[in-house]
């Protein structure tokens, strides 16, 4: 196995929770533990949201019908108790959870769980999501 080389969460800007939250979150969509589903706006499920491994980076962390649905971000908080909501449009770890900062016509609905870990990885390890070239 390669060793992974990523930032250290001072580089990144953020707590080492939230690193170590990320991180978990990868490992997730790189083994395919997360599964892509289409996005609904108006399945409404329970009220309070639960890590379920839907993934659709169109939705934060909503509960519908087949359970809870989330981003990368709303991923990350669900399973690692962490709260990414101070951060503001001028950061990177922003421009990770809200792809469309870089790329301004890119549909949200449509980014693959593959996509998803791509910028993930580039993240942690060059501190830049890189939707742009993923996106492409």
């Amino acid at each position: 196995m390669l060793v992974q080389n990523f930032k250290s969460a001072s580089d990144l800007s953020i707590t080492e929770r939230e690193r170590d939250a990320l991180i978990k979150v990868l490992g997730l969509l790189e083994r395919e533990e997360i599964i892509f589903v289409p996005y609904d706006p108006v399945d409404r499920g329970g009220d309070r949201p639960t890590y379920t491994g839907h993934f659709n980076m169109n939705s934060w962390a909503r509960p519908a019908s087949c359970g809870t649905i989330a981003c990368i971000g709303g991923t990350a908080e669900l399973i690692g108790g962490v709260d990414f909501s101070r951060y503001y449009s001028d950061t990177e770890v922003y421009r990770l959870f809200y792809p469309g900062r870089e790329v301004p016509d890119c549909e949200y609905e449509s980014i693959t769980v593959d996509q998803a870990a791509q910028a993930l990885r580039s993240y942690l390890t060059t501190g830049a999501a890189g939707w742009s070239k993923i996106l492409d």
